[in-house]
């Protein structure tokens, strides 16, 4: 089977139903794995597992605290809370759904540059794949 890599232009970024696609200039969902290693005395003597997998949803999101419905506004007012997020990195495409904690970005940025936050939000669990809309 030949791969078919996406280029993402037309994504849908929905974090509690609203979808901020247009906010979003990345969107990165990332599993931590803690690898562990036992070894023995013998060269054949070794173990390796995973731990539990943690997931986090890693964006990078314009600023504009001007809109009080936009990504920053929303992620600023509702910290700590646990929300629905679906990412389709093709609008009409397959995609992935978590639910996630709400964490705010930062504020800010530098002189004659557009301002940008990175935010990392945890998800509760492991994503879930969707398929594509009918």
């Amino acid at each position: 089977m030949t791969a078919k890599p996406i280029t993402m232009k037309d994504a849908v970024v929905s974090v509690a139903g609203t979808d901020y696609g247009a906010e979003a200039s990345s969107v990165v969902i990332t599993p931590n794995v803690n690898v562990t290693t036992w070894a023995g005395l013998k060269p054949t003597a070794v173990v390796r597992g995973i731990g539990t997998v943690e997931w986090n949803v890693n964006m990078s999101v314009g600023m504009d605290f001007n809109d009080a419905t936009s990504l920053g506004r929303y992620l600023f007012e509702h910290q700590g809370e646990e929300v629905p997020l679906e990412f389709r990195p093709m609008s009409d495409g397959a995609g992935v759904s978590a639910n996630v904690i709400v964490v705010p970005g930062s504020i800010g940025g530098n002189v004659n540059a557009v301002s940008e936050s990175s935010v990392s939000l945890p998800v509760q669990g492991s994503p879930t794949f969707l398929a594509a809309p009918a």
